[in-house]
């Protein structure tokens, strides 16, 4: 039986090594140590802070549930 797919990217969540600022706001700062969420984009990996990850997760749902329910229908 073939292995099922998924609809979530490569990610990772992890404490930053290095301070940097975030991929999708440049005035978001990620302090080393801190928790950021890493989204496979191409072959790199680019780091978002937790408020912008946690938007994307927002979308992520409501994406997820308007495909759930065109299946309903």
């Amino acid at each position: 039986m073939a292995r099922r797919k998924s609809l979530v990217v490569g990610h990772q969540m992890r404490p930053a090594g290095k301070a940097r600022k975030c991929r999708h706001n440049k005035a978001h700062h990620i302090k080393r140590g801190e928790i950021l969420i890493e989204v496979r984009e191409g072959l790199r990996w680019k780091g978002y802070c937790a408020a912008c990850a946690k938007s994307m997760i927002a979308i992520a749902r409501d994406t997820l549930a308007d495909i759930e329910k065109a299946f309903e229908d």
